[in-house]
């Protein structure tokens, strides 16, 4: 994205929190989150809660369901797969990815996330992952932040850090998921083939290839 035309969306994103007055009622966001495969180990609710606190602070809040939608009156839901056993060579050394200008779906590697998290931290980093992924299709553009949430790649200390306490947004972020809520490009199927691509947005750590 051009610098240009990024300075005018931040200028209009400031506007539209300001207008919601410091996020006054918040937006709700439904996700509805899928597994295809049976792992105790596997949290999902607890990662849930996780991403949930990191997005009442940036005045979104997030109604999540499981399964698929029941009904296509739905306005926008986002759809998680959260799979296993991926092989190395589907989007290698990342622990998801996102298709930013659809604004639907996620895919989620859980056996990733746990191999780099270990079982004690692997909660907590699926939280963020679900928060950074999540952020992209509500923002509807491929960027990343240089510290935060938003972070391109998470070092082995962010996630050890992760334990204690959530990463937080940086405000340009919070900034532009109002922004994104507030235009969203997508009003039907029709639209959404004719307006929107579908690049995709990957998560990973520092130590990983992009």
């Amino acid at each position: 994205m051009k610098i240009g035309a990024m300075v005018a969306i931040l200028a209009i994103a400031e506007v539209v929190v300001q207008a919601k007055g410091e996020f006054g009622r918040l937006p709700v966001v439904t996700v509805y989150v899928q597994r295809g495969f049976s792992d105790m180990r596997l949290s999902v609710s607890h990662a849930e809660g996780i991403a949930s606190e990191m997005f009442s602070k940036a005045g979104v809040q997030i109604r999540w369901k499981t399964g698929s939608p029941k009904t296509d009156r739905e306005a926008h839901p986002i759809l998680i797969e959260i799979t296993s056993e991926t092989p190395e060579t589907i989007h290698p050394r990342v622990f998801a990815y996102a298709r930013v200008f659809e604004r639907i779906h996620i895919i989620i590697f859980w056996d990733r996330i746990e191999q780099a998290a270990g079982k004690s931290l692997a909660d907590q980093l699926l939280g963020h992952v679900l928060a950074h992924e999540i952020t992209h299709l509500l923002q509807g553009i491929d960027r990343h932040s240089p510290e935060g949430i938003m972070k391109a790649n998470w070092s082995a200390h962010d996630v050890v850090e992760m334990e204690h306490r959530p990463l937080a947004f940086d405000p340009v972020d919070v900034r532009l998921i109002h922004y994104g809520l507030a235009h969203y490009c997508l009003v039907g199927e029709t639209a959404r083939r004719r307006e929107c691509s579908t690049p995709i947005s990957h998560t990973n750590i520092a130590s990983s290839k992009r």
